[in-house]
């Protein structure tokens, strides 16, 4: 009976055993050894771990009140045809109206 020995990463063993010997994506290749043997290698592959999408809360007519891991997000955008005066006037109540917003739903979690 033949003899196959099969190199794997410190990393990788830890990775299998941690998964409870289940299957594990990656590539794997024949090397020969000092002694002319064949060896396998196993290298798993490397996924990046998901994006975290932000949570939207609000939706406006010229922006939107996102919520991140660590941050809220706001972004208002008011078309330049509009003049600055009138500009001005949407995002201040744009604005208001997100702040009223965050200060209602402070207010429902609390009270849960």
């Amino acid at each position: 009976m033949k003899q196959i020995v099969i190199s794997i990463s410190d990393k990788t063993y830890l990775h299998l055993m941690q998964n409870g010997g289940r299957r594990t994506a990656g590539r794997v290749w024949v090397e020969r050894d000092g002694s002319g043997r064949p060896e396998f290698r196993f290298e798993p592959y490397s996924h990046r771990q998901p994006v975290k999408v932000d949570q939207l809360l609000l939706k406006s007519e010229y922006g939107w009140l996102k919520k991140s891991a660590k941050r809220y997000r706001m972004r208002l955008s008011v078309p330049d045809h509009l003049g600055e005066q009138q500009a001005a006037r949407i995002m201040e109540r744009e604005s208001r109206h997100l702040l009223d917003f965050l200060s209602d739903l402070e207010q429902f979690l609390n009270n849960i």
